[in-house]
């Protein structure tokens, strides 16, 4: 859909309700376990960044991810893990294919 109109206002849409329906409360959630609101903070950047990566906005993506990277290094250990996927795989992708050294 993105790549047909990237100015689409239902990206986000899924996005949104995941937030609505997440719950404030953090006593309820087992120490081990990551609060819904840092998993779904981190899929908003990812989500945005995909966005903006669509529409040519290659910088504004990295800085998306770079922040997405940082909210998944703080996520507590779990199996099966809260995130199914590294985003620093993405934020990898998007430097090399932006020509930007990604190993130094």
């Amino acid at each position: 859909m993105l790549r047909r109109d990237p100015n689409h206002i239902g990206a986000m849409h899924f996005y949104i309700h995941a937030v609505e329906a997440s719950t404030p409360a953090e006593g309820i959630f087992m120490p081990v376990e990551n609060h819904s609101r840092r998993v779904n903070y981190k899929a908003n950047a990812v989500l945005c960044a995909r966005i903006a990566a669509a529409k040519g906005d290659t910088q504004r993506a990295i800085e998306l991810l770079r922040d997405a990277v940082a909210n998944q290094d703080q996520l507590l250990y779990d199996e099966p893990a809260d995130w199914y996927y590294p985003v620093r795989e993405s934020l990898g992708g998007l430097l090399l294919r932006n020509g930007d050294p990604v190993y130094r």
